[in-house]
């Protein structure tokens, strides 16, 4: 395209860019002078602060709630604990499903060999994970106790407040998608 046609082209585009912008602004100035006529809504007061009481923390002969325990406090603690209450292997090592809660576990079907039967379970990592009764799953040292084609059997040990751990029985059924 030759320089004067090009020249030419622009000078049109520019016209017709600056025809645009014409003194025809009645229709804002309009709705300008209506807004401005408008009642102005009176502001709501802010409510009243409410006073209230400073507490005083006075330990007296407590210890400090940001200091740890003294040894003979432990000491005590772990004597009136009942020697024959149940508790977990804490010696064992941990299996890869015990770090998902048992909700997030979904079995998603069984595979079987030789009379024995495993589960394939969809973790909340995107992995799929083959059990056998035995294995441990969920955050409540679950022990899987039976496996069906249907769903799987689980024995939770879950924390009494008193030291103590409950025996808690929970299932995961197969999920058909």
């Amino acid at each position: 395209m030759p320089r004067r046609r090009k020249a030419e082209l622009l000078l049109l585009l520019a016209a017709l860019g600056l025809g645009g912008c014409n003194d025809d602004i009645g229709d804002l100035q309009g709705f300008v002078a209506e807004v401005k006529q408008r009642p102005v809504p009176g502001i709501e007061p802010m409510p009243e602060l409410r006073s209230f009481e400073h507490f005083r923390y006075e330990p007296g002969e407590r210890r400090s709630p940001f200091a740890p325990p003294s040894p003979e406090l432990l000491a005590d603690n772990a004597a009136s604990r009942n020697p024959d209450c149940l508790q977990p292997n804490t010696e064992r090592v941990k299996e890869p499903l015990e770090q998902f809660p048992l909700d997030t576990l979904a079995m998603k079907g069984t595979l079987g060999s030789a009379g024995e039967l495993w589960a394939l379970i969809s973790a909340g990592d995107g992995n799929l994970y083959r059990v056998t009764t035995g294995n441990y799953l969920g955050l409540y040292n679950g022990l899987i106790q039976e496996i069906s084609r249907a769903g799987i059997k689980v024995r939770e040990l879950v924390p009494d407040g008193a030291g103590c751990w409950q025996e808690r029985e929970a299932a995961l059924e197969l999920v058909s998608e």
